[in-house]
């Protein structure tokens, strides 16, 4: 190695661990979950049923004023055996930190469109969606979930239900600081 390689290699080094230090970024996922929706008779029906369908828990203590990006999506599944009387099924997205008695919505209430609908043979769509949290502040550990309330007053057959349900964050800053200090002399 030249030392003009070497140079190059020690301010590459250099300026690589003053941009992560100016800014982290965290990726984490869940793992795929299923969840069916409960089976009714006609006529008993369901109302506001929440059924948590993907959750992460992100520590954001080393990132100064975090944005979270979250990424949802799930295959939500009818059998043939489900006739519509009449129903809805809306997603959201709640983030629960640690000290908080109770959860917090984030962004907007998603609905899947048809609701409780099975009509043809086998039925299956793909709902997705990305929202943003920018309320977080520093030093903060939140479990995010995705929960899906279901009202319905229909005939549901054993096999409705959201199958590979993941939910996905990528967490950074949105002003530097050098709150998480590296030993970079190990490197």
């Amino acid at each position: 190695m030249n030392s003009m390689s070497r140079a190059y290699s020690n301010q590459y080094r250099e300026n690589y661990y003053k941009e992560e230090d100016e800014c982290p970024t965290i990726i984490k996922c869940s793992g795929p979950s299923s969840t069916p929706i409960p089976v009714l008779t006609l006529g008993e029906g369901i109302s506001n049923v929440e059924l948590p369908l993907a959750s992460i828990t992100l520590d954001t203590s080393c990132i100064c004023d975090p944005i979270v990006k979250l990424d949802f999506s799930t295959n939500y599944v009818v059998p043939v055996s489900v006739s519509l009387v009449g129903g809805s099924i809306v997603l959201r997205v709640y983030k629960q930190c640690r000290g908080q008695a109770t959860r917090v919505p984030v962004g907007t209430a998603w609905a899947i469109s048809g609701g409780i609908l099975g009509i043809e043979v086998f039925e299956a769509s793909i709902a997705s969606f990305t929202t943003c949290d920018t309320d977080s502040c520093g030093d903060e550990c939140c479990t995010y979930t995705v929960v899906a309330t279901v009202n319905a007053i229909a005939d549901v057959a054993l096999g409705a239900a959201f199958n590979n349900s993941t939910l996905s964050a990528v967490v950074t800053c949105k002003n530097s600081c050098h709150k998480c200090k590296k030993n970079h002399d190990r490197y």
